[in-house]
């Protein structure tokens, strides 16, 4: 378990949909064994997004449709200020789930299966949160650094260097290869695509004829005759995460 208190934001437009998910919340992190968070609750996406330049949130918890501001433009901006901000969408539009793909948000909450789908996302949020450790090489020697597995779009292979490409554009690079990579991470959502690719499966918005396209846009060639392998594990991880 994390152990460290949450910095939580929850904005609805309805006062009493901002209640009942804070209770949902709530009752969850009691069932996890975790500490109680630090609540901030807003009626309007104005009033959230201004509470973010000031104050240094872990998880927001947002509605699609908002006073004064949009859902999906909100969550795009206060990605733009904090990389390491988690989002969940929580609305009745289940139509627009796939609008927000944009923006990556960590999971999609209906509201009519609140604490079902409340449930899935914190979960989800403490198991992309946990560090992993890798070990770098460097011109002095080996040193340790921890890296957020939610972070991770996905990892490159080109001899015995490890590319690990993070969803703020970022990189890095790690001495070794790539199957014992895929093993640590196989129970994470991770997937060996082809040879030089292991991609996480919470970033996979579509899946073509040979190429992997990823919620930023961008495209991963797979191996041939993979894509039946990789369709039926997207759809498992999709429906094993609701």
């Amino acid at each position: 378990m994390m152990g460290k208190k949450l910095v939580v934001g929850i904005c609805d437009g309805d006062e009493t949909e901002v209640v009942r998910v804070r209770d949902e919340f709530c009752r969850c992190m009691a069932a996890l064994g975790e500490p109680e968070a630090e609540m901030h609750l807003f009626c309007d996406g104005r009033s959230l997004y201004e509470s973010c330049r000031t104050c240094s949130y872990d998880l927001v918890f947002m509605d699609l449709v908002l006073p004064e501001m949009d859902g999906i433009e909100l969550a795009r901006l206060l990605g733009m200020d904090n990389r390491d901000l988690r989002i969940i969408f929580v609305s009745a539009h289940e139509d627009r789930v796939f609008d927000t793909y944009e923006c990556m948000p960590l999971w999609f909450v209906r509201k009519k299966r609140l604490s079902a789908d409340m449930d899935r996302a914190i979960k989800k949020y403490f198991q992309v949160t946990a560090p992993i450790h890798f070990k770098l090489r460097t011109k002095e020697g080996f040193r340790h650094r921890n890296v957020v597995l939610g972070n991770i779009l996905y990892i490159e292979c080109s001899g015995h260097t490890l590319t690990v490409r993070l969803t703020d554009g970022t990189s890095y690079h790690v001495y070794g290869s790539l199957k014992p990579m895929e093993e640590e991470l196989s129970g994470y959502g991770f997937l060996r695509i082809h040879k030089n690719y292991l991609a996480n499966l919470q970033y996979v918005r579509e899946v073509g004829s040979r190429t992997l396209l990823l919620c930023n846009g961008m495209e991963l060639d797979f191996g041939s005759n993979k894509k039946k392998v990789i369709i039926e594990a997207v759809e498992k991880y999709q429906k094993r995460m609701g």
